[in-house]
């Protein structure tokens, strides 16, 4: 039996790959391709995705360390592998966030490459003079003694979390314009050193605009969203069943020991949850990748986690998103940009940008119209998804695990069209998601829908065309029915106002309901007229009979005609004070599944 090779968990450096025995999924074809093309590039990346890696790997390229690649594509390649000088910085490093300190450090940085790496002296007193004195000296040195060659050998930059110094500090500080400044001098040395360079590579995290740090490099490449680029950061899913598969058997046999193989029935049940949790990320809206960190780790622990979300967690994302008050936007999936705005810059960071930036957001679609090429984005996997959604709807105070745990419950209540369950597990997000009286009732019960959907990975859609009209919402649970959804929301009457019929609006009006839960006794708080427990109940059954009839009156579902999903009508209304009632009724078969309050029956 051949022995696995180890797990590269958090290894970026390539010779300790190679010669330890650890799994390498081969990226040179695409090293190769960026030495035949232009001399500069830049590349954006989320962490996590072994961009370290992949300049560690350029190095020992130019270095002419052919040995290391013995059996990968570039060996068997037409490149030469003539050695060049490579000047390396990590700009992750610590550096302080006073600008003067910054560059201090900076300095202290080129010094050191070029005393223990070159045995150079540098001159000049900023940090951008050190680096053109640091390019010069090596350029001069490799090339002593050749003399009028044709082709003089030049210097090689690779530049690792450009962005870091800036995305370390507040980027509403003046502190961080102030080293954006130190910066922009810094990386304008290149440009006056293009003579000398014989390629250039530089990755982050931000794509700043090009009135930012990178605005002197005019002729950078930046092959982020190209298409032939999209696959060089990341394990596309057949890397991971060539690379991985063995792994993937391993971790199948784990499964079955510890008796959760009912799970997944065989390895590609397996492998399509793989990609579920850690796969979806795009750059180009055709090819996928899994987050190499995610993936790794998974196959180490054996077992599914929130490893990348853990890592990166997203409460400055989410507080961002809350300020620009765009979360059901988030919450619906419905984002879009055009690839000219795909840029942050210091201090006037949008969401949509950032978020794809920084792998919160994946490409779905790229479309090219008349005024631009716009990309549709949304979460890539279920494991962003769910730390995302947990920290936008829940504001990352507290344990997230209630959440999941109703948002769960709520899922297999639709699925076995258990509408007791389904009005218990509403109720208990309603509860875990109201955030004070300044936000409506209205709007936490959509965020509890949308939640449920986003949280666990289903399809939701809204506004579906019908045979007569349109229906609020589409859910599409993978292995149960296809819901088709008319969400109500009801007013109780007020003291003093009379005792009319309750104020009824679809669920998408804004209103004024106080978003907590109904004191004791099962009274509807907020001044309702005097209404029991029964009363309640009674009008919550009326109101979703009449949802389930005005679903019944739009006929069937044009985009799921044809199906062999069976299509649920599902009418949820909520009531102020946190009354639920959820009924369903399988399109053309009997009347609603509307339960009976029992004894213990009341307000939630």
């Amino acid at each position: 039996m051949t022995r696995m090779k180890r797990l590269p968990v958090a290894i970026t450096d390539f010779r300790a790959i190679r010669d330890g025995g650890y799994v390498y999924v081969d990226k040179t074809r695409y090293i190769h391709g960026l030495l035949r093309a232009k001399p500069a590039h830049f590349l954006s990346r989320p962490r996590g995705f072994g961009k370290t890696l992949l300049l560690d790997t350029m190095e020992r390229v130019f270095r002419g360390e052919r040995e290391l690649f013995k059996g990968l594509w570039i060996d068997s390649s037409d490149y030469d592998w003539e050695p060049f000088p490579v000047i390396r910085l990590d700009m992750s490093g610590t550096y302080r966030s006073v600008p003067v300190y910054f560059e201090a450090d900076l300095i202290r940085a080129l010094d050191e490459i070029a005393e223990v790496r070159f045995r150079v002296e540098l001159s000049g007193m900023t940090a951008g003079e050190r680096l053109k004195s640091l390019v010069s000296s090596v350029f001069e040195e490799r090339n002593r003694g050749g003399v009028g060659r044709r082709d003089p050998a030049g210097v090689v930059v690779l530049i690792d979390g450009y962005d870091s110094p800036v995305a370390g500090a507040d980027i509403d500080d003046r502190a961080a314009k102030g080293i954006r400044s130190v910066l922009a001098g810094f990386y304008s040395a290149l440009k006056s050193s293009e003579e000398r360079l014989r390629f250039v590579f530089i990755t982050g995290e931000a794509r700043f605009g090009r009135t930012s740090v990178l605005s002197k490099l005019d002729r950078l490449n930046d092959i982020t969203l190209r298409g032939d680029c999209s696959s060089i950061c990341g394990i596309t899913p057949e890397e991971m069943e060539s690379c991985l598969g063995g792994h993937l058997d391993a971790v199948l046999r784990s499964l079955e020991r510890s008796g959760e193989a009912g799970r997944f029935p065989d390895r590609d049940a397996l492998a399509r949850a793989v990609l579920e949790w850690y796969g979806g990320y795009s750059w180009d809206g055709r090819s996928t990748v899994l987050c190499p960190y995610s993936l790794l780790s998974f196959l180490s622990d054996k077992a599914f986690g929130a490893y990348w979300s853990r890592a990166n967690p997203p409460s400055f994302i989410a507080e961002l998103i809350r300020r620009h008050g765009s979360e059901s936007a988030f919450l619906q999936r419905k984002i879009s940009i055009y690839e000219r705005h795909n840029t942050v810059e210091i201090g006037k960071a949008k969401p949509a940008p950032l978020m794809f930036q920084t792998g919160y957001l994946a490409i779905r679609k790229a479309e090219s119209l008349p005024s631009g090429r716009r990309i549709l984005l949304a979460p890539p996997n279920h494991e962003v998804r769910s730390g995302l959604f947990s920290h936008l709807l829940a504001g990352g105070d507290g344990d997230p695990f209630p959440l999941w745990e109703a948002a769960d419950r709520l899922r297999k209540a639709l699925t076995d069209a258990d509408s007791s369950a389904a009005e218990e597990g509403f109720e208990t997000l309603i509860g875990c998601l109201s955030r004070g009286p300044h936000v409506p009732l209205e709007r936490v019960c959509l965020d509890a829908f949308f939640f449920c959907a986003g949280m666990l990975g289903h399809p939701l859609e809204l506004e579906v065309s019908s045979e007569c009209g349109r229906v609020y919402a589409v859910l599409d649970i993978p292995g149960g029915d296809i819901h088709s959804v008319e969400m109500q929301y009801l007013r109780l009457p007020r003291r003093g106002k009379g005792g009319g019929p309750a104020e009824r609006g679809p669920a998408r009006a804004a209103g004024e309901a106080p978003g907590s839960r109904p004191p004791a006794g099962g009274r509807a708080r907020g001044g309702a007229a005097g209404l029991a427990a029964p009363e309640i109940q009674a009008l919550l059954d009326r109101e979703a009979r009449e949802a389930l009839g005005r679903l019944a009156d739009r006929g069937g579902l044009r985009k799921y005609q044809g199906s062999r999903k069976k299509v649920r009508k599902t009418a949820i209304v909520v009531c102020e004070g946190i009354h639920v009632r959820v009924a369903f009724k399988k399109a053309g078969r009997g009347g609603p599944s509307l339960r009976s309050p029992g004894p213990g029956a009341g307000p939630g």
